[in-house]
């Protein structure tokens, strides 16, 4: 746990990834992978401690899974990342609205808000991994 002193705000940026499948019609109807990311500046350690505590089992209802939790990153080109990064998978798109729609979820989200300043994204997969479209322009 990092001190600081009373009038240093502890900054941190949190990212979170978590996959998303999808039932979609455009793609021969094949469910698809997708993630969420998020990325926080946590104020209150404490606090946000308080949300880490209730998530797991709420991500784990919804079919959720973590594949990091604030692991070490490493900045290989471009500004040094210096947040907190967590990444989760779950089934499908529909699953990871339920877990973010939850109401012992949505309860539990307050502590992260009080806590930190988030941004949350939610990414699809896709099914060609080999040459997929880099969807330019």
């Amino acid at each position: 746990m990092v001190v600081a002193a009373p009038d240093v705000v502890l900054r941190m940026r949190q990212f979170f990834w978590l996959p998303v499948s999808h039932n979609i019609i455009a793609n021969k109807g094949g469910s698809m992978t997708a993630y969420v990311i998020a990325t926080m500046v946590i104020h209150d350690p404490q606090t946000y401690l308080q949300y880490t505590e209730l998530t797991p089992p709420l991500v784990a209802r919804h079919g959720g899974k973590f594949l990091t939790r604030g692991d070490k990153v490493d900045t290989y080109e471009g500004d040094t990342f210096t947040e907190r990064m967590v990444l989760l998978e779950f089934p499908d798109r529909d699953k990871v609205y339920a877990w973010l729609k939850d109401p012992e979820y949505v309860a539990a989200s307050e502590f992260r808000k009080a806590a930190s300043v988030c941004r949350i994204l939610i990414q699809e997969g896709a099914s060609n991994t080999g040459d997929p479209d880099p969807k330019v322009g």
